[in-house]
């Protein structure tokens, strides 16, 4: 059993990697999959985007064909008039070629431009997708924000385990002088044996305690490993948080804000698409066989405008579902706004719960103290029982346990502070 112990000891005495803050943020973002999905929704919002400025820029097309006909028509002039049987004639030589109407195959190529001069509808669709890109930045943001205090507040649970081994270790090194003094007592004829045989039994149990709790240290080590995406146990140090922290403007915030500005601006899309579009075009063509002008190449330009005046009620309900939308964006924002305001002070409340809390356990830890070093003495001198001594013991432990849960929650709540106003480690 006691080899069994010493090896479990010894395994988790073994050398654990200690980074920094900055560092288990810098690989918790280089590998969390809630991250990279709000990164990938950020590239989506660029193609989006991308989509919604195309229709106001130009567009340029080409096209290459090949036809062949069951028969080549053409159209001579001379023949079509000396067959009016007029009372003149007229010399072919005179006259131009033939026209050709439909030739018998033909290889023909074209390029075609179109520019657009006036696209309402769609300036508004661009703008509303731009605000979606900078939604969706806030997003990574305010996912980046979130996944940096999950690790400070483990790294900080992970600290009180570290507090409460070592509250452990020293209990047993004061119950075993406990039962040093129990003993002498014993000698000196003033305790019993029995009162030694317990004194022995709360060393005991105090070593069960360090056992579990270094178990617990390691357990949250590993955890911590697992967070980063590491292979074992990693110790994380985290910098003092004390200082006062400036609010900035807080991701959830600008995410609401951008998803109303996106909302406003699809709304003004939907009533820009009952305004009229207007666009330039040219046209550009080449052809083995000549057209009916009689050349192989033609061009052509104009000028388009499109007002469509019924389209059996799609406008309307565009309409419809965007003002449902924006009514609804401008509410999450609201709601966004009362959230934030009332976290921060919930934040700040709970840190100076936090703080006081410890302060009260810092104080509470050294009366326990003291009591307990009395009460080792008194036993010694046989003024004090055992019964008072072990308890002097329990109260001292139980407080040195106060400290490191009230430390990890001061950290604990400078972490939700810190996100609450906005501001990233």
């Amino acid at each position: 059993m006691w080899l069994s112990l010493w090896l479990f000891s010894a395994a988790l005495g073994a050398e654990v990697p200690t980074i920094d803050l900055a560092e288990a943020v810098r690989r918790v973002e280089s590998d969390n999959p809630d991250l990279s999905a709000m990164r990938a929704k950020v590239e989506e919002a660029r193609a989006m985007a991308t989509i919604a400025h195309a229709p106001m820029l130009p567009a340029l097309s080409v096209t290459g064909s090949y036809a062949r006909n069951d028969k080549e028509v053409s159209l001579a002039f001379g023949d079509l008039i000396n067959g009016l049987g007029l009372p003149i004639q007229i010399d072919p030589s005179k006259l131009p070629d033939p026209t050709v109407i439909q030739p018998l195959d033909a290889f023909s190529v074209s390029a075609s431009a179109r520019v657009p001069i006036l696209t309402p509808s769609s300036i508004g669709d661009s703008m509303a997708a731009t605000s979606q890109i900078s939604a969706a930045r806030a997003t990574v943001d305010s996912t980046r924000l979130a996944l940096e205090t999950a690790v400070v507040q483990a790294c900080a649970m992970s600290q009180a385990a570290e507090g409460v081994a070592e509250a452990a270790r020293r209990a047993e090194s004061v119950a075993a002088a406990h039962r040093d003094a129990t003993q002498r007592a014993v000698d000196a004829g003033t305790a019993t044996h029995l009162a030694l045989v317990q004194a022995e039994a709360d060393v005991v149990r105090r070593q069960s305690d360090v056992v579990q709790a270094e178990a617990n240290v390691d357990s949250g080590r590993r955890a911590l490993g697992v967070l980063l995406g590491m292979d074992g146990p990693v110790r994380i140090t985290v910098p003092d948080l004390s200082g006062d922290v400036s609010a900035r403007k807080h991701p959830d915030l600008i995410t609401a804000e951008a998803r109303a500005d996106a909302a406003e601006k699809a709304l003004l899309a939907a009533r820009l698409r009952y305004s009229p579009n207007l666009s330039a075009w040219g046209t550009a063509a080449a052809s083995t066989s000549p057209y009916v002008t009689g050349n192989k190449t033609l061009w052509k330009v104009g000028v388009d405008l499109s007002w469509t005046l019924v389209d059996g009620g799609a406008r309307e309900g565009r309409m419809a579902a965007a003002v449902a939308q924006a009514e609804a964006a401008r509410d999450a924002l609201r709601s966004t706004q009362l959230k934030l305001v009332q976290a921060e002070a919930d934040a700040e409340s709970a840190l100076a719960v936090a703080r006081e809390r410890l302060t009260l356990a810092n104080t509470q830890r050294d009366l326990a103290r003291e009591a307990e070093t009395t009460a080792l003495r008194g036993v010694s001198a046989g003024t004090v029982t055992a019964l008072e001594g072990r308890d002097a013991e329990d109260r001292a432990f139980s407080a040195d346990v106060g400290v490191a849960a009230a430390a990890a929650q001061v950290v604990v709540a400078q972490a939700g502070l810190r996100r609450a106003k906005g501001v990233a480690w």
